[in-house]
């Protein structure tokens, strides 16, 4: 415990660079008519890497404030003079000096950054103190505070706040009986301990689920409770385009640059000349470069004039971190075309960064591209709209398997473009972990590594565990510039390595701002699909014109589950009595996990008049499409995660057949990675009732969950209990319903999504045209390439 301690003292110090330090807090005033009633006075404690968090706050007060009332917030960021050693946080002693700050009178409320309020502020401040100096929760929980500023001026001295730790101040302010008044608990919700919805202060105080990330270099970030209401707040910020500060009430610091009119970073001669030749390249006539003086002034103007594309050189990272928010969005709102950015290191904070990604998201409109110059390395963040001719060059990267495969032409399909099918085969290093394997091509049949070759494409879809280190492989080699999609949870298992990974619900990764879930794995079979097989299989269905006809998608044995002969068997005999049920033939389509000896069980075993179609590497092709598209009614094993999504993708009916488990239940490593999930997931209650940071193993675990090293096992009992609830599957042995159902199809909202990433409307679409890649060819260059190659 107390080389925990020492360590955590000693992070503090390291995490005090930031910001210029503050002697007093900065306050925002929300003005009002003059009146008689006090102001509310809110003293906030913040610190930069909470920037998100902060910018909602605000918000959350603004949207529920009287507008008859002043309200004047105190940002406490960054205050000079503070003993920082042993803080959890930035702010963790700054809420005793608020008596000071207060100039010893009146009220005061104070809050933490990771809050916000349901409710009129002014109905907190407005509470009874009775004999009290101040009303929180507990005699430990002080991060919501009704504090009268002049009984607690002599007990809550700057001199302590600075000098002493939060413990100390605690105990020796709980020694005080009648000291502390109970503040009401809806005025401080804590996780889990109440309805977000019906609260009136949201407190988001586990560190490792706030929906924001502040701090992922510390944290695994969990879902949490409230994650949504928080969300949805900081959407409708967003549309407002609201920021703590603007051009009309800049922050302390800010004015003072405006009133010096010089300061910041003049820019290299290199990268101003790269953005004047991305500029050359790019459709736009009107086009405005700005730095230093001329950045300020124009940042300051009135009505800056809207122009096709702005570049900025250097500067914009020098702003305070309090004005870039409002200083992007204005760059953003008057550049119709383009914004090319060049920063500075050192200055190019993630902060920055993470701050110009999510502004730049929020306008799809204008094409961007921010260019960060670290030595003689240049990081490239690139998108918003798709500046390139017709529709972007796609690559699908797939490898042998028939899941994957169906999964990526599926999503390709959906998006309406033309792409490049390259079908992957793989040698023994691609069973390594892809984690290990890095972004290379390890693992690649040497004859198959000529095939990937420039133009790079635009974005890639891949799917599968051996292709995802392939596509990172590929961004690479462009330079940062292709987009990459993953499909599924073995190579998706680590979102962050992707601009985007979908992946179904039941695979229980854990969230993250780039992952997507769907109920089932992606499908490629659609009505286009489907009409293609009926018309392809025609002959062999109308050989047998009875009706109705009861297709069997048989799967095969996994680690979970047991297929063997006695399994195959048994199954047979129950869609034989079904089908005498029904009064309907049977035709029965194996798989390649469905193995000999089953296969030949399933053969034996169907009685005659039963159509049989066994797959085989070296056989022709089974009508397995046919079957979905000209059968009545379909019959699924409920292992295959994929042939259930390709069945629901139909019109047709489908009954679930549970196959038992494997022998022996979940083995050894089923059972060490659960231990690390439960590790992982474990949340232990601190003195104050909430749960303590990740620390330690749980720590460790989280990260390799997060990372992708350790991987959840598949709930399939989940995805089964959810496919039949929402009706869309019947399990087997019930009398089933012969209606036609809607089909399952998740393929166009992840396309939508694609779609945004791209920034490509979807009315943009020309035209789906495959030209598959083998390995006796080369790659040929795709129609619809981009403006310029990097």
């Amino acid at each position: 415990m107390r080389i925990q301690r020492i360590l955590q003292r000693v992070g503090r110090g390291r995490r005090a660079e930031g910001p210029p330090r503050r002697e007093v807090p900065e306050c925002i005033v929300l003005p009002a008519p003059a009146s008689d009633v006090p102001p509310v006075r809110i003293f906030l404690g913040t610190e930069p890497g909470q920037w998100r968090a902060e910018r909602v706050f605000l918000w959350s007060i603004l949207e529920h404030r009287d507008p008859a009332r002043r309200y004047e917030i105190h940002r406490m960021e960054r205050l000079e003079g503070f003993d920082e050693r042993g803080w959890t946080t930035g702010f963790t002693n700054y809420r005793f000096a608020i008596p000071h700050f207060a100039g010893g009178r009146g009220r005061a409320i104070y809050n933490d950054v990771d809050q916000i309020y349901r409710a009129d502020p002014a109905e907190l401040f407005d509470l009874d103190l009775g004999d009290h100096g101040f009303l929180a929760l507990s005699d430990r929980e002080l991060s919501v505070l009704l504090i009268d500023g002049q009984r607690m001026a002599d007990l809550w001295t700057l001199d302590e706040a600075r000098r002493e730790d939060k413990k100390t101040l605690q105990r020796r302010t709980a020694a005080r009986p009648g000291l502390r008044g109970d503040l009401p608990a809806t005025w401080n919700a804590r996780d889990g301990e109440a309805d977000p919805e019906t609260a009136k202060l949201v407190h988001y105080t586990t560190l490792h689920t706030q929906p924001w990330r502040p701090f992922p270099e510390r944290y695994a970030y969990r879902e949490g409770h409230g994650a949504e209401l928080w969300k949805a707040a900081e959407a409708r910020a967003d549309a407002a385009g609201f920021e703590g500060f603007d051009a009309d009430r800049p922050s302390a610091a800010m004015a003072a640059l405006r009133e010096r009119g010089e300061g910041l970073t003049r820019s290299a001669p290199e990268d101003a000349e790269m953005l004047r030749m991305l500029a050359r390249l790019t459709p736009g006539d009107r086009v405005l470069e700005l730095e230093d003086v001329h950045l300020l002034r124009w940042l300051f103007a009135a009505s800056p004039e809207a122009q096709d594309g702005l570049l900025v050189p250097a500067g914009i990272e020098d702003l305070p971190e309090t004005d870039q928010g409002w200083a992007l969005r204005r760059l953003f709102g008057h550049a119709h075309r383009f914004l090319f950015v060049a920063a500075s290191p050192g200055k190019a904070t993630p902060r920055f960064v993470e701050r110009f990604l999510r502004i730049a998201d929020l306008h799809e409109d204008v094409h961007w591209e921010l260019f960060v110059r670290d030595g003689s390395r240049v990081r490239h963040f690139e998108g918003g709209h798709f500046l390139g001719r017709g529709d972007p060059r796609t690559w699908l990267i797939v490898d042998e398997r028939a899941g994957n495969e169906t999964q990526a032409i599926g999503l390709a399909q959906a998006l309406g473009w033309s792409y490049e099918h390259h079908r992957l085969r793989f040698g023994r290093w691609a069973e390594l972990h892809p984690r290990l394997r890095g972004a290379t091509r390890l693992g690649l049949a040497r004859s198959e590594r000529l095939r990937l070759q420039p133009p790079w494409p635009d974005l890639v879809i891949s799917a599968g565990r051996r292709a995802a280190p392939i596509a990172r492989w590929v961004r690479e080699r462009a330079q940062g510039r292709t987009r990459l999609v993953h499909l599924g949870r073995k190579g998706g298992a680590a979102a962050r390595l992707f601009d985007l990974v979908v992946t179904p619900a039941h695979a229980r990764l854990w969230p993250h701002p780039h992952r997507i879930e769907t109920l089932l794995p992606l499908s490629r079979v659609d009505d286009a699909e489907l009409a293609r097989a009926a018309e392809r299989f025609k002959d062999t269905f109308e050989a047998d014109p009875a009706t109705p006809r009861l297709g069997v998608l048989v799967g095969g044995e996994t680690s979970k589950f047991r297929f063997g002969v006695a399994e195959a068997r048994r199954l047979v005999r129950d869609v034989e009595a079904l089908s005498q049920r029904l009064g309907a033939s049977v035709w029965v389509t194996t798989s390649p996990r469905t193995g000999v000896a089953a296969t030949e069980a399933v053969g034996r075993e169907l009685a005659p008049g039963s159509h049989f179609f066994p797959w085989s590497a070296e056989g022709p092709e089974t009508p397995y499409l046919g079957l979905l598209a000209l059968c009545d009614l379909l019959v699924v094993t409920g292992e295959s995660e994929s042939m259930l999504a390709e069945a629901c993708a139909s019109d047709l009916p489908v009954l679930l057949y549970p196959l038992p488990p494997a022998r022996g239940g979940v083995g050894l490593g089923g059972r060490l990675v659960d231990r690390l999930l439960a590790r992982a997931s474990a949340e232990r209650p601190n003195e104050r009732g909430t749960a303590r940071p990740q620390r330690g193993l749980s720590r460790l675990a989280a990260r390799w969950v997060d990372e992708g090293f350790v991987r959840p096992t598949r709930d399939l009992s989940r995805l089964h209990r959810e496919l039949i609830e929402s009706g869309r599957v019947q399990p087997f042995g019930e009398l089933p319903d012969l209606d036609r159902m809607e089909p399952h199809r998740e393929a166009r909202r992840v396309a939508a999504r694609v779609r945004r990433l791209m920034g490509v409307e979807a009315d943009d679409a020309i035209g789906i045209e495959e030209v598959s890649i083998d390995a006796e060819r080369p790659a040929e260059a795709e129609p619809g390439a981009r403006s310029r190659e990097p």
